[in-house]
C-alpha cells in the first residue's frame, strides 16, 4: 500500500492532521485540490484560544496576521453600540491564504507529500483499505482524513452528510479610504438583528476591510440588501459592484457523522464552526490533531485500535461538540429574541466581557448560562431599569 493515511484538504484542519501523523512516521499524502497559496473565503478570527493549537513559532504567526483586536463594537439592527475593551486580546485577524499555507509548509517539513493543484475525485473504502480518485490517477492508503470542507467528496462519497442545511454567509474584501480603515484598527464591529437569525460584521485587515453578513437559518434571499444597509449604517463607503462571495458555514447543528470504517471527518468536513459567531479555525486545529492521534492509535497496533474509528467520535463529541452543542441552544435564543439579548448585555458589562472570553479560552459556553440568569435577576430587581422585552 503506497500510503498509511491520504488527507484530502490542506486546510488548517487536514494540514495539522498530516503533520501529526508525518511526524508520527506515518506515510502521509496530502491532497488539495487548489494550488497553493490560495484564496478562502474566511473572514479570518483567529481565535485567542486556538494559537497554541497551532504550534506556530511567534514570527511565523506574524506573517499571517493583518491586525488583533480587544475591542468590539456590538449594535442592533444598527443602533448606537454596546462597546467592550479587554486588557488581552480577543483575536488575531488573519490572511487565510498565508496562514493556509504555513501550516501546509509544516506538514510537508513534518514528512508529508503535499500535492496541491490535484483534486480528489471520489473515495472508496473495503476491507483492505481506502481508493481515492485524483487528478493523478488512484492512490491507496489504510485510512482516508476528509478535511474538504463542507462540500467535501469524502463526506459525499461516503455518505456522512448533516441533517439540516449549513448556515449561508455573503463576504467582501472591501477596499475603504485610509481614515476609514484607521477608525476600525484594532476593533472589530459586529451587528445582530438586523437579519433573521444572524450577524454583519466589520474586521480590519492590514490594508482593507473584511466584511460580510451570514444567517444560521438560510435561505435568507436578501442578504446581499441587509449586508449594504449594514454597511450603510456603520458608516462604509463602498462601490457597486459589491465583491461578493459566497460560502457555507458547516456548524455543529447539522449534525455530521464524524467517522465511519477507515475515514475521519475533521474541521469544516466534519460541520464543527461555533453556531453563535461561525468561528472555525481553532476547531479545525483540535479536531485535526484528534484525528491524527487516534489514527496512530489504530495503525499502531495499541489494544484499542478500531478502524471504524468510534473513538475517535466520542472524543470529537467530548473535547469539541458538547461545548458547540450548548452554543447551538443559546445561538437560538439569542437569535430569537435579539432585543431582550441586547438589553440583557447592554446592562451587564461582565456577562459580555464573558462572551468574549470564550473566543480567548478563559471561558467556555457551559459558563453563560448563570451569568445570564445573575444578569436577567439583576435587571429585574433593578428599581432603576424597566423589565427587558424578551421579543
Amino acid at each position: 500500500m503506497a500510503w498509511d493515511v491520504i488527507v484530502v484538504g490542506a486546510g488548517p484542519a487536514g494540514s495539522t492532521a498530516a503533520r501529526h501523523l508525518a511526524r508520527a512516521g506515518y506515510r502521509v499524502l496530502l491532497l488539495e485540490r487548489a494550488e497553493l497559496p490560495r484564496y478562502k473565503p474566511c473572514a479570518g478570527a483567529l481565535a485567542a484560544a486556538a494559537r497554541p493549537y497551532l504550534e506556530l513559532a511567534p514570527q511565523q504567526l506574524a506573517s499571517a496576521v493583518e491586525d488583533s483586536f480587544r475591542r468590539v463594537e456590538i449594535t442592533l439592527c444598527g443602533r448606537e453600540p454596546l462597546h467592550l475593551e479587554l486588557e488581552e486580546p480577543i483575536a488575531d485577524l488573519v490572511d487565510r491564504s498565508r496562514l493556509d499555507l504555513l501550516l501546509a509548509e509544516e506538514a510537508s517539513r513534518a514528512g508529508a507529500i503535499l500535492r496541491p493543484g490535484c483534486p480528489a475525485y471520489s473515495t472508496e473504502v473495503d476491507s483492505g483499505g481506502v481508493t481515492v480518485q485524483t487528478a493523478a490517477g488512484p492512490e491507496r492508503a489504510a485510512v482516508v482524513v476528509g478535511a474538504d470542507g463542507a462540500t467535501g467528496v469524502v463526506a459525499r462519497s461516503l455518505g456522512l452528510v448533516g441533517r439540516r442545511p449549513p448556515a449561508a454567509a455573503l463576504e467582501a474584501e472591501l477596499p475603504v479610504p485610509p481614515e476609514v480603515l484607521e477608525r476600525f484598527r484594532h476593533r472589530v464591529r459586529v451587528d445582530y438583528g438586523s437579519l433573521p437569525h444572524g450577524y454583519g460584521w466589520i474586521f480590519p485587515k492590514r490594508e482593507h476591510l473584511s466584511v460580510g453578513m451570514g444567517s444560521f437559518r438560510p435561505p435568507c434571499p436578501g442578504l446581499p440588501g441587509h449586508l449594504r444597509a449594514f454597511l450603510r449604517a456603520a458608516g462604509v463607503p463602498w462601490t457597486e459592484p459589491l465583491p461578493l462571495r459566497g460560502h457555507p458555514i458547516p456548524h455543529v447543528g447539522m449534525a455530521v457523522p464524524p467517522a465511519a470504517y477507515r475515514a475521519l471527518l475533521v474541521g469544516d468536513a466534519a460541520g464543527l464552526a461555533d453556531p453563535f459567531s461561525g468561528e472555525g479555525i481553532r476547531q479545525a486545529v483540535l479536531s485535526g490533531r484528534i484525528a491524527a492521534q487516534e489514527i496512530a492509535a489504530a495503525l499502531g497496533g495499541a489494544a484499542r485500535a478500531d478502524l471504524s474509528f468510534r473513538c475517535y467520535a466520542r472524543r470529537i463529541k467530548k473535547e469539541v461538540r458538547r461545548d458547540l452543542e450548548l452554543a447551538l441552544r443559546l445561538a437560538d435564543l439569542f437569535y430569537r429574541y435579539p432585543r431582550g439579548a441586547h438589553r440583557l448585555l447592554a446592562a451587564s458589562p461582565e456577562l459580555l466581557a464573558l462572551c468574549f472570553a470564550t473566543v480567548q479560552g478563559r471561558a467556555r459556553y457551559r459558563h453563560l448560562p448563570l451569568a445570564a440568569l445573575r444578569a436577567l435577576l439583576r435587571l429585574l430587581l433593578s428599581p432603576q431599569q424597566p423589565s427587558p422585552s424578551l421579543k
